[in-house]
């Protein structure tokens, strides 16, 4: 592997396919950074999902789903229904030698909100090695 890229997903919206990256050349995804953000869960299991895939719908609740990358879910445990909870959780993955993907592929970012809790926001930082070398949009 020549070097390595890193990508940047962001939404503030609930939604499938709420982001999406074309892939402009054959390489690897080496690892990823998601970040999912809710506010106000007011009761048990509110909270939000996000999760990075092949495919333009959220997989999370689906067996054997093969196009998932990444998923990250928050959800709360509420004492009182009037202390709704904010909430940030993060966790890098690691993909060892990488997930191969093809040049004119497209990842995308699906998010969901559970129960009544809204979207913060949702961050993704794709580590990707570029079978070309690495990509910079610098000028």
């Amino acid at each position: 592997m020549k070097g390595t890229s890193t990508i940047q997903m962001f939404t503030t919206t609930t939604a499938a396919n709420a982001a999406s990256i074309d892939m402009q050349d054959d390489g690897f995804i080496i690892g990823a950074y998601v970040e999912v953000s809710a506010r106000g869960a007011g009761a048990d299991g509110d909270g939000a999902a996000a999760e990075v895939s092949f495919g333009s719908t959220n997989q999370g609740s689906t067996n054997d789903a093969r196009l998932v990358i990444a998923h990250v879910e928050i959800t709360a445990d509420v004492i009182t229904a009037a202390s709704a909870v904010n909430g940030t959780r993060g966790m890098w993955f690691n993909f060892g030698e990488g997930l191969p993907f093809f040049g004119g592929e497209r990842i995308f970012l699906n998010t969901l909100a559970l129960g009544s809790a809204t979207m913060n926001h949702t961050r993704v930082l794709l580590v990707i090695s570029f079978k070309g070398g690495p990509v910079a949009r610098r000028r």
